[in-house]
């Protein structure tokens, strides 16, 4: 690969790529590349938000606090469903729209539309116990100040 003389946000330094191939073949190995990387970022990412739930749960854990344990318990368990099973669902329906002409698989399509909904809810529903947690977590702190003693259990 040898660098452009241009900025590389500008074309991807694909001028190269563009002349061996001719530019129907690059952007159809761009779009599938970037759609590969794209994928990658998207699984790690699933991975991550599993290791930091179990890392808040052992700690929540040792805090005591139930209400705590309960959100992060039901948020872990959201990210494990979504790490396990829906992320690679998503993957191998993105896969399949690689290299789908603009108007065919209606159905594939609608796979991939039905599994994104799920995934967005999910992740709205996830963001609603998170901010549960912190209205709850606040309020026990409250409570707590104003009475001297500790956090409720």
């Amino acid at each position: 690969h040898t660098r452009c003389s241009r900025d590389w946000s500008s074309d991807v330094c694909s001028s190269d790529l563009v002349d061996k191939l001719g530019s129907v073949k690059a952007r159809l190995l761009l779009r599938y590349l970037s759609s590969e990387l794209n994928r990658h970022f998207f699984c790690v990412a699933g991975w991550i938000g599993l290791g930091l739930g179990a890392a808040l749960l052992g700690m929540a854990t040792r805090l005591g606090s139930r209400q705590l344990k309960i959100g992060l318990g039901i948020m872990l368990a959201i990210s494990a469903a979504m790490a396990f099973y829906l992320t690679p669902q998503i993957v191998a329906v993105g896969r399949e729209l690689d290299f789908v002409a603009p108007d065919g698989s209606l159905a594939v399509r609608a796979a991939f539309g039905r599994l994104h909904g799920i995934y967005s809810s999910l992740e709205l529903v996830k963001l609603a116990i998170g901010l549960w947690m912190c209205w709850a977590l606040s309020r026990s702190a409250t409570s707590s100040a104003t009475t001297g003693g500790q956090l409720s259990h």
